[in-house]
């Protein structure tokens, strides 16, 4: 029998199974050369595929291509709102598929990419034009792609959502905030998903709100001309005794990089915060923040840290 191109992709089931053929073959160029089996996932990724295009291949095959290659076609990809939803579920295959393993995906995503492709079949049936009429049925079409597409818009912005540190030349070498700190200012209110912040000139700034307050994780360091700092941010997380409850979280941000604490002594801004962290552990300032854990699970308290800090100092 001689192979033409309608029995490699001519009806949507055999081209399906031609596209994951080529995502079956894609995988194992990219990962096999290098044997980049870190993960599972990585190594079965191309059997996942070529399972699925074998599949899609067999099926078509056994029913010739659904007895109708023309309606399964408008069944599918029919019409704008069907060919939201399919795309929905081919994306959604490719997460259970390959992406489930890495993608930074929170709760249960695939299961609403799931019940929205569904509802979209479902809308689109509802409102069918021998139902509600052609002027009504485009109607709807246009009015649910607007909202699908408004939808994606949003959470785009959101994924990009950013903090941006406007910060003084005075403050380029230093920058410590403190989080959660009763009686002080809240942060600047974020808008479209972006919050700035602006940086005293001495570099230290206390607020009343809560680091998980900043949106998404990325964080743009500029001078006020607008210019980038490259600076490194460190989470500090700090406690007053091993039977307190009493938690000191902020952020330090210098070029250099000290680790796991905030030094002393090396300057004014550090030298202040430390007066901060006194006032907190003395009751006379309150933090937000407790800390719930066992003494055991809380490791070394920050004069434990200085300690190491100041002897690795002496030894350099």
């Amino acid at each position: 029998m001689k192979l033409t191109l309608h029995h490699v992709f001519g009806s949507p089931l055999r081209f399906f199974g031609f596209m994951a053929l080529l995502f079956s073959l894609y995988f194992t160029m990219l990962f096999y050369p290098l044997r980049d089996f870190s993960r599972y996932v990585y190594d079965l990724a191309p059997f996942y595929f070529l399972g699925l295009s074998l599949l899609l291949y067999g099926i078509a095959f056994l029913t010739k291509d659904l007895k109708s290659q023309k309606n399964i076609l408008l069944r599918l990809v029919g019409s704008p709102i069907k060919l939201i939803a399919f795309l929905l579920v081919v994306y959604l295959a490719f997460i259970l598929f390959y992406l489930i393993a890495w993608t930074n995906l929170k709760g249960y995503t695939h299961v609403w990419i799931l019940l929205v492709a569904v509802g979209l079949y479902l809308i689109n049936d509802f409102f069918s034009k021998k139902r509600v009429g052609v002027k009504a049925y485009w109607s709807v079409q246009i009015i649910v792609v607007i909202m699908v597409f408004g939808a994606v818009k949003l959470i785009a912005l959101k994924q990009d959502a950013k903090t941006i540190y406007v910060i003084p030349e005075s403050a380029k070498d230093e920058v410590i905030i403190l989080f959660g700190i009763e009686g002080y200012p809240e942060l600047p209110k974020t808008t479209m998903w972006k919050k700035n912040i602006l940086i005293p000139d001495n570099g230290l700034l206390v607020t009343s709100s809560m680091m998980d307050e900043l949106p998404g994780y990325r964080r743009n360091y500029i001078k006020p001309d607008g210019q980038g700092i490259s600076l490194n941010n460190l989470f500090v997380q700090e406690y007053c005794a091993l039977e307190s409850d009493r938690l000191i979280i902020s952020a330090y941000l210098t070029p250099k990089f000290y680790y796991p604490t905030i030094p002393t002594g090396l300057s004014d801004i550090q030298n202040t915060y430390q007066q901060y962290y006194d006032s907190i552990c003395s009751g006379q300032l309150i933090s937000k923040y407790k800390d719930t854990r066992d003494p055991e699970h809380k490791g070394k308290l920050r004069s434990e840290w200085l300690k190491v800090f100041q002897e690795s100092r002496v030894h350099k």
